[in-house]
């Protein structure tokens, strides 16, 4: 059928994955804008954090709140072990202009007694060295000592 190419247009991307083009094209925004939009590898969403929610914010108000400034991809509100918003939700917009229009509205807005703080989320680092939380043994390094 195929002679070498995994798709019908002969450009080497998978049905339905992203071409190396296209991974690169990402890649080079996030770059562009200093690394630190939430702009995914696997979909071209822009993602925004909203911070400083009450505990009793649910996720349907999330999407309700951001609802007016364009389509969203995904809302999720992170809950703590009791089933309560952990204070803040991350929404991801389908365009850069849309994420914008979000922040420019929302950040510093007052919500259920409480001022907002919406921006774009940070991406996540893929460096170990950087993570807070590192596996410490006492094997293989002088643990410190406390006097």
């Amino acid at each position: 059928m195929g002679d070498g190419g995994d798709d019908a247009d002969g450009s080497g991307a998978a049905a339905g994955g992203y071409s190396e083009l296209a991974r690169q094209g990402i890649a080079d925004m996030q770059q562009k804008l200093g690394g630190r939009v939430g702009v995914s590898m696997d979909d071209d969403q822009v993602a925004v954090r909203i911070s400083n929610l009450s505990k009793d914010a649910t996720q349907d108000d999330v999407r309700e709140l951001v609802s007016p400034f364009g389509r969203i991809a995904r809302c999720t509100v992170p809950k703590n072990k009791f089933e309560e918003s952990r204070g803040f939700a991350y929404v991801n917009f389908y365009s850069e202009r849309d994420a914008q229009a979000c922040i420019d509205a929302l950040d510093g807005h007052g919500y259920d007694y409480l001022i907002l703080e919406v921006k774009l989320a940070e991406a996540r680092s893929s460096d170990p060295g950087r993570s807070s939380m590192r596996h410490v043994t006492g094997y293989g390094k002088a643990l410190p000592q406390t006097a």
